[in-house]
């Protein structure tokens, strides 16, 4: 998609992103979901320190009326957005655009067969990835602020208001 802007003589293309570490883990799914995530085979319950999960477990059982309340056997499960998970990667990115999107990032979005954004900047989502191009002039510098140094600012601000932190070493401007 980025082969399709023209440059003038006198425009440069720079790349800036981020990247969400973990941003799978990050997700919570519900409940029903996370059953369809077992992992492994059944355990025996006497296994397991009775802790925060095992007991939410057993409130989910008794409020359901399930007998017994604790019961010989489990199957651990994640109630993070697995990998394997066929919708993993479109719930992740929706997610993440969503984030973005509402605190005024993502706003000239690539968009697989549609045509590029006509301004200077050009944004991209995928899965926790946030990465764009720049078309700036040629003689700016790279420590020279310009549409994406102000658009992976309101990023930054938006994965802060959600307790995330981008990975730095995979954080890159101009």
């Amino acid at each position: 998609m980025l082969g399709e802007t023209h440059l003038e003589p006198d425009e440069k293309a720079r790349m800036s992103g981020m990247d969400l570490p973990n941003a799978y883990h990050h997700a919570g799914v519900s409940v029903p979901r996370a059953k369809t995530y077992a992992v492994g085979g059944r355990v025996a319950s006497s296994a397991f320190a009775r802790g925060a999960a095992f007991e939410r477990m057993v409130q989910r059982r008794r409020a359901a009326g399930l007998r017994p309340e604790v019961p010989k056997e489990v199957r651990v499960a994640w109630r993070s957005l697995a990998m394997g998970d066929l919708s993993a990667v479109c719930f992740m990115t929706t997610a993440h655009l969503n984030l973005l999107r509402r605190h005024g990032a993502a706003r000239e979005l690539m968009r697989h067969r549609s045509p590029v954004p006509r301004g200077p900047l050009k944004e991209g989502v995928i899965v926790d990835d946030y990465d764009m191009m720049c078309v700036v002039p040629r003689t700016m510098r790279a420590d020279e602020p310009a549409e994406d140094t102000k658009a992976l600012l309101r990023a930054r601000q938006a994965c802060a208001s959600v307790g995330l932190c981008p990975e730095e070493k995979k954080t890159f401007i101009a």
